[in-house]
């Protein structure tokens, strides 16, 4: 067994770490076909040291787990992390989702097969993300409207 020595700082910024990747594991996990039991265990694992750094306010004990407090979820910069994340992965899948539809629409579903032997294919998927990239950052989703009917 390794033991790590961490300074209290170092301590504190882990668990914002460990409470980040919870977070993406966990919020939006349906539950069906992935067991993350060993994550959860590995959580509480870490976060059961944190009385020895005299950080035991940010955590509470339910049984045998240890679980972030109101308090840690409160002063942790772990969820302005995720915003930010959440953010950009938002802008990011919307523009790229909405570029691979209209290619397709173009070229059939076979072009994304094709667009790293196609230079022309890859400029024109470039031009297109760059349009949307342009589009939303001039006016986010104020001219983004859904059709009424199938077209």
């Amino acid at each position: 067994m390794v033991k790590i020595g961490f300074k209290k700082e170092e301590f504190l910024r882990l668990l914002d770490m460990v409470n980040i990747a919870d977070w993406v594991i966990h919020s939006f996990t349906t539950g069906e076909g992935k067991d993350t039991k060993e994550y959860r265990e590995l959580q509480a694992k870490i976060f059961s040291y944190a009385q020895e750094y005299g950080l035991d306010d940010l955590v509470e004990q339910f049984g045998e787990s240890y679980e972030p407090s109101r308090k840690f979820e409160d002063d942790s910069p772990a969820f302005d992390f995720i915003e930010e994340y959440e953010e950009e992965v938002f802008w990011d899948e919307l523009i790229d989702r909405l570029t691979q539809r209209d290619m397709g629409e173009i070229y059939g579903e076979e072009w994304l097969d094709e667009i790293l032997e196609n230079e022309d294919l890859f400029r024109e998927y470039q031009q297109k993300l760059l349009e949307y990239e342009e589009e939303f950052e001039k006016y986010g989703v104020d001219r983004l409207k859904l059709l009424d009917g199938e077209n």
